[in-house]
């Protein structure tokens, strides 16, 4: 027997423990007829399994349940080809091993070999290569003059600060997540960050955002009677923000296919596609289980594996990518990150991640609050509220409208039903601190105590804060913080506090739509289809135009 089988990664596999279809043999160079005798020959050699024809390594897809992959090459120079893919799959835990030819074979490969039609020669070459001692691959010698893993030494690392597209909140370079029921705005929400990245606006804390283009990858909705308008509303630049609609790709007979998008198996073509279209600050998945293709979303290794070309991609054009995902009906432990959809890898490979959900004390708003923050020091999120837009030419559609004041609500609390004792309990909150502000300003050491004299939570004394209005100010050295009431109005009717919250206009990125529920926004000529910008990277864009009134903040 010849010793001709080289294992590049683990014990190879043995066919009678294996479930037919766990192994898949490649054969570069092979024809689809070649194959077909090649499974025949396989078939007699007790190898029944997946043959494959190798024609291009970036084309190659293994079929579902592969665990084995063994490559017929006629070379060790005809094999490095296939690194690239041999790489990727060893990454996902498949065992793949290099089949070489015994010396003095007359045939130039195995897939030679098939052509000629003997099917028992093929059968004869394999069975004594790879058949006996119950299939059962044997690994040579490891080449020591390689390097066994890639390292690099903290010494030679030039330290970098963090980029921020969101100055604390969402970073540059890596990949952010957004999770929250349906009906709650996730997609407005959205829409009002890709408006600002496409102004260089003002996020409503007041930092400004790095001016880019927007690449929106989204499945829920129709571009033209639902994504343009909100994009219209909120001012948006449209010749800013593309729309990926399909990967392109050429079939086995040269024809070209449109298949949805990847984000395993397609992350290079986004990374050709974000690099034409250039300056591109802002990549929206929504929502990310559409587009993870046959990973199995709730296995973690699955999902991180699939995760991390997009992630690489984010780091080398410097985007900041936004994964958008719904909540499951919920968990046992009653932790918040529990209640996104899917594997925990999604909030895990995420630098930081939010909740958009109900406003616990306020019906008419929602919050959007931190998940987790790993790499920003602001745990702070914001209140808003989703409201109706009319445009010019009279399509309706809504925005969100955000509150810039930051709000302190847990995700846990935000998840929490509320019920008419928690309701009564904010009432009576806000009835104390109005008593206890009446007469002006007050330490904030002062009313803890007194909060605690009266039996309140703390937490709860922070949201009537929020809901009356409370002003907080900083003293000087050493004097710590203090509350006061805000104006007689806004402490008798909160609500009243939402319309003085107007956004910016265009010009400076803004905070949501215009105030009130319904408004017009003026649209000179609906969108245009630049269809063709299909050629990039392989994917196909949609370009919503519109015209200069956006920037100069006309609308």
């Amino acid at each position: 027997m010849h010793n001709t089988s080289h294992e590049l990664n683990g014990a190879g596999p043995s066919n009678d423990d294996d479930e037919a279809g766990s192994v898949v043999y490649i054969v570069p160079g092979a024809n689809d007829a070649r194959c077909r005798h090649l499974i025949t020959a396989l078939v007699k050699a007790r190898l029944d399994n997946h043959v494959l024809p190798g024609s291009e390594p970036g084309e190659m897809e293994l079929p579902r349940g592969a665990r084995y992959v063994t490559l017929l090459a006629d070379s060790r120079d005809a094999a490095a080809r296939w690194q690239v893919p041999i790489t990727r799959w060893q990454r996902d835990g498949i065992t793949v091993c290099l089949w070489l030819p015994p010396d003095g074979n007359r045939w130039a490969n195995i897939g030679d070999l098939a052509s000629a039609g003997d099917d028992d020669a093929v059968a004869q070459a394999l069975d004594g290569d790879l058949a006996r001692d119950e299939g059962r691959l044997f690994a040579p010698e490891a080449d020591r003059s390689q390097p066994a893993c890639v390292t690099r030494c903290l010494a030679d690392i030039e330290p970098t600060p963090i980029a921020w597209l969101w100055e604390s909140r969402l970073a540059l370079g890596k990949l952010n997540l957004i999770a929250g029921q349906p009906c709650l705005g996730k997609s407005q929400l959205t829409a009002l960050l890709a408006a600002t990245v496409t102004n260089g606006g003002l996020w409503p804390d007041g930092a400004r955002a790095p001016r880019g283009s927007v690449v929106m990858i989204s499945c829920e909705d129709d571009v033209a009677d639902t994504v343009v308008p909100r994009m219209i509303a909120v001012g948006a630049d449209l010749s800013r923000v593309h729309v990926l609609d399909w990967r392109i790709e050429t079939d086995e007979n040269g024809q070209l296919r449109r298949r949805i998008f990847d984000i395993g198996r397609d992350a290079e073509a986004l990374r050709t596609t974000a690099n034409q279209i250039g300056e591109v600050r802002l990549i929206v998945i929504d929502p990310i289980s559409a587009y993870v293709g046959k990973v199995d979303s709730h296995k973690n290794s699955d999902v991180r594996g699939a995760l991390a070309p997009l992630q690489e991609v984010a780091a080398e054009i410097g985007a900041c990518v936004i994964l958008v995902s719904h909540l499951n009906k919920g968990s046992t432990d009653g932790a918040a990150m529990s209640r996104v959809s899917g594997s925990g890898a999604f909030v895990a490979a995420a630098r930081s991640a939010w909740l958009v959900a109900q406003h616990p004390s306020d019906e008419q708003r929602r919050v959007f609050t931190p998940l987790k923050n790993n790499i920003g020091d602001d745990q702070t999120g914001f209140a808003y509220e989703i409201k109706g837009v009319i445009l010019e030419n009279g399509i309706s559609t809504s925005c969100v409208e955000i509150d810039p004041t930051p709000v302190r609500v847990s995700p846990e609390e935000a998840l929490t039903p509320s019920n008419g004792d928690e309701a009564g309990r904010l009432e009576d909150a806000e009835e104390f601190l109005r008593e206890e502000l009446r007469d002006g300003v007050r330490p904030v050491k002062y009313l803890k105590k007194a909060v605690d004299d009266a039996g309140h939570k703390w937490r709860t004394i922070e949201r009537a804060k929020e809901r009356l209005g409370v002003i907080a100010r900083k003293g000087g050295f050493g004097e710590g913080w203090s509350w006061e009431l805000p104006t007689a109005k806004a402490a008798k009717n909160p609500e009243d506090r939402q319309d003085r919250h107007s956004p910016m206009d265009a010009r400076d990125g803004g905070v949501g739509c215009r105030n009130g529920t319904r408004h017009e926004v003026r649209q000179d000529r609906p969108p245009k289809n630049l269809g063709g910008l299909g050629g990039l990277g392989g994917l196909q864009a949609v370009a919503p135009h519109f015209d200069d009134d956006v920037e100069e903040g006309r609308i």
